[in-house]
């Protein structure tokens, strides 16, 4: 426990003293504070990334085809069930 003058003059005496020291960094310790956008931004972790580009290529053979027939399912089911 610090030692705490009772009398103001020692009290203030000893804010004095204290102000003197040297400033800590306020940031250290802890992690410091997001302030740009790239520190902000969210990377991919590795193992998305790898499904990811496997998505990508087949995007054209498989992914894109597969939307359009559920577009095409999901009009004949509107029009069947209308």
């Amino acid at each position: 426990m610090p030692y705490e003058p009772h009398n103001r003059r020692q009290r203030r005496r000893a804010a004095k003293l204290k102000k003197k020291t040297k400033p800590k960094p306020s940031y250290q310790g802890r992690r410091k504070k997001h302030n740009s956008p790239w520190q902000r931004a969210w990377r991919m972790p590795e193992s998305v990334w790898r499904y990811w580009e496997c998505f990508w290529q087949m995007r054209d053979t498989i992914v894109i085809p597969l939307i359009f027939i559920l577009m095409v399912v999901g009009t004949i089911y509107r029009i069947a069930f209308s």
